[in-house]
This record gives structure tokens, sequence and C-alpha cells, in this order.
């Protein structure tokens, strides 16, 4: 909920804080600086709203805009570096120039010196993903962008203002102008969660009669109402973003009870469950292909481009992540194949010998995209087997090649059936050659989803 308050005071006199501002300021990690810089620090911690403060007297036009930067646009901030901004950097800027990184960090341009007399009070929330796009590409670690990419919620935004507005008048002097400009959307509507006593009482296991466990909320800054059929309406203030279910209310109230009432059962009442379906699933899996012979694996998602688009499935993009970490395979992979067999080729580097050539297999989700301008991601979570054509010597003939489609085959059948018996099975080939690296686009239209990522396509 993007929202922007600026209040103006003149007359100011910028100089030491007091020394309780001081001490509290070093109590948190912060150095003090001056009097209306030190109060933007203490509002930041005291209320979790970072602000700002610009020198009106250096903002040309005597305005503020709040504008996306123009590419290549550049600002030198409060720690003396000059930046070269993006076109999806917000930035707080003048009628000709960006004064500051919005929610990261300031502009030196128009810094608060022992020269002001006039000052802009910015209070404001932001996007949480736009101000950590713009904190972590510029490395730029400030309190006040930990808290924006973390939600402040405008809702308090008008009291947090107010009582900024009025520590600077303390701390620095001068007259608050009358008035206050402010733009943004429209506040969300308060969280509301109903709450039942009893459920409070089941969970937690200690009688707490409903008129207490009222009073308990209440001092917490939840308003509570009483609602039919016993249950407590529970209005969450603004800075719990935690509380969103009934379960969060019921810690609540053990928290503010003490855990040391709640008591300590000497055998813990356990209901056996037969497992998830899913769960048995892999297990009968695992078990099959272990009595075959097949070892499982657990690879990275992440693959490089080469590997990855001979298995990407028609009408698809590779999905991307843009991370420094994974610049050399930033790609999601679309088949676990392509994983399976560089752990082969591991495998063979170290010269490593099975009996009956190496078999791996591993279950685990594919990723790609839509080719469509909604942008629609998929993910699968798919089987993938590899198995060593069996024969002697460098070479396979023709007929070690069919017997290991054979085997393979045959693997294949024995997972099905023994967990989904009366199961029918379908075969379609894939075209894909991982020794072609240079495939066509008709080719590639050949393979199948599913197929090429299950292993059903003949590893």
């Amino acid at each position: 909920m993007p929202a922007f308050t600026a209040q103006v005071v003149r007359g100011v006199k910028v100089g030491p804080s007091p020394e309780w501002l001081v001490e509290a300021l070093e109590a948190v990690g912060q150095r003090s600086i001056n009097n209306v810089v030190d109060l933007t620090n203490f509002i930041t911690f005291e209320l979790g709203h970072p602000c700002h403060v610009f020198d009106l007297a250096k903002l040309a036009g005597g305005s503020l805009v709040i504008r996306y930067a123009r590419k290549g646009e550049k600002l030198r901030t409060l720690d003396e570096k000059d930046r070269v901004l993006r076109a999806d950097e917000l930035v707080v800027a003048d009628a000709e120039r960006a004064q500051s990184l919005a929610g990261v960090i300031g502009g030196a341009d128009s810094e608060v010196g022992n020269q002001t007399t006039d000052v802009v009070l910015e209070m404001a929330t932001w996007d949480p993903v736009t101000i950590r796009r713009a904190a972590r590409r510029l490395a730029i670690q400030t309190d006040a962008a930990h808290r924006f990419e973390r939600i402040v919620d405008a809702r308090e935004i008008e009291f947090a203002a107010r009582r900024a507005a009025a520590l600077l008048v303390e701390f620095a002097g001068g007259a608050l102008c009358e008035g206050v400009l402010a733009d943004g959307r429209e506040f969300a509507a308060p969280t509301v969660v109903e709450l039942r006593p009893q459920r409070v009482r089941d969970v937690i296991g200690v009688d707490i009669p409903d008129d207490e466990q009222e009073a308990m909320l209440s001092e917490l800054e939840i308003g509570v109402e009483r609602g039919g059929s016993g249950t407590l309406r529970c209005t969450i203030p603004a800075f719990r973003h935690d509380l969103t279910r009934e379960i969060d209310l019921v810690e609540e109230v053990a928290r503010v009870k003490g855990l040391d009432a709640v008591p300590i059962l000497d055998r813990m009442p356990i209901v056996a469950k037969p497992p998830q379906e899913s769960e048995g699933a892999v297990r009968a899996i695992g078990t099959v292909l272990g009595g075959l012979g097949f070892y499982e694996t657990v690879t990275f998602t992440f693959v490089g481009r080469e590997a990855a688009e001979p298995f990407l499935p028609p009408e698809m993009r590779l999905l991307k992540v843009d991370d420094a970490r994974r610049s050399q395979e930033p790609y999601l992979r679309p088949s676990v194949l392509p994983s399976l067999l560089a752990c082969r080729r591991t495998n063979q580097h170290g010269q490593v010998e099975q009996a009956g050539g190496v078999r791996l297999w591993e279950i685990s989700s594919v990723f790609a995209e839509l080719d469509k301008e909604g942008r629609q991601g998929i993910e699968n979570r798919n089987l993938a087997l590899l198995m060593d054509v069996p024969g002697e010597g460098r070479k396979r003939s023709a007929d070690d090649r069919q017997r290991g489609v054979r085997l393979m085959r045959g693997a294949v059948e024995s997972v099905v059936r023994a967990r989904w018996r009366g199961a029918r099975l379908g075969w379609r080939s894939c075209r894909a050659s991982l020794a072609r690296r240079r495939l066509t686009r008709r080719r590639r239209r050949r393979c199948w989803w599913r197929g090429s990522g299950s292993g059903r396509s003949g590893s």
C-alpha cells in the first residue's frame, strides 16, 4: 500500500541532539549526526516507520516528485557514492533531478547541514519488491530498506508523521507549516479474525475463561468484540502482520498466559495414520528401483542453457533466475535427465565401475514457462531414470542397445505395476539427441513434455 506524506518545518536550528537521544541511538548501534537526522533514526526504531528530511532550499522548484529514474540517471547518495540508476528504480526528485533513492537512501545534494533552516519531512511507504530490487542491485544496506522490504503498513503513517513532526519541532525548534501533502492508494481494511475461546482451551490444555482471554488480547492492542455463538471478533492492529489465523491468536493467548502454565503430559496421545498416497508411491518406487540396481540421486535444480534446451518442451521458454551465484547455470531445468547425465559423467571421470552398468533415478520438479504474453509458469514433479547400455568394450552393438531399451522398459513397467495395478502404459519417442547440440525447432517439437523428464522415453 504505497503512501506518501510531506510536511514543511521552517526556522529549524540544526545542532547537537539531547543527551538522552544520543544514548538511545547508541544503544541500538547508531551514531549521532545532528538533531534533525537523529530524529529520523529515532522514529525508525521507535515506530518502525523510516522517514527522511530534505533541505527545502536545495530542492529545485521547491517541489517533490515521485517517479521512476531515467535510464542512466545519476544520484550522489549520502554515503558519498555516485550511483547510476535504472529505469525500474523509484526516486524522490525535485523539479530537475533525483534527490533520493526512494525507501533506500537519501541524496547528498539535499542533505541537511548546519546551514539548513527550512526542511521537508517525508514519511512514506513503498512497494517491497521495488525497494528490494534496487537495494540489492546497488548493494546498499540501510535500516530503512530493511523495513520497507518487509512491508511497512501505511495505515499507521498518519500517526507516525505527526509524531515525527512534533519531535522535530521539539528538538530543532521552528514552526510547522499548516497542512500535510499526502497521496497514495486507499488504505486496506483492518484484518478481522474469528477466535473460538473453547478452541483456545482445547489447544493449550488450560482452562482460561472467555473474559480472561479477551483481556489478554486487549492488552496486545487487539480489538475484541463478542460475536455470535460465543466467538470473539478480533481486529488485528496494523503493526501485527503475523496475526492472520485463529491459531495465531491461540499462540498469543498462550504466550501471555505463560508457557509454564501449560501442563506437560506423561504420555502424548498419538493416532497412527497411514502414509499419504504420494509418500507411499515414492517409497514403493524406491523399493522397486533399488531392487533393480538403481541408485537414487539428489541433484541441483539449476542447469546451463546448453544442457536445458534439448529438453525444452515445444512452445515453452526456459525459466532463468537473476542471481550472481548462479551465473554459470542460471536456468531451472525443464527435465531431470541433464542432471542425471552430469552425475553419470562425474562417475565416469572417477572411473566408477558397477556390475551391469551404472543405474540412477531421481524424483524432482521440472520447470518451464509458456511462450505467451501471460508468462504462465509450469512445474511438474517427474521421475527420471538413467541406465548404462549393457555390453563389453567402448562401443555398443545394435543388439546391446535393443537389450538396454528392453531393460529400461521393464524397469518402468515394474515401477508402475508395483503401485498402480491395472494401469496402462503408453510409449512415445523423443527425438532430442543429447549428442547433437544443434537441434532444429522441428525436431524439438517432437519431444514429449512429460516423457523427456520422466525417463519413459528411453533414457
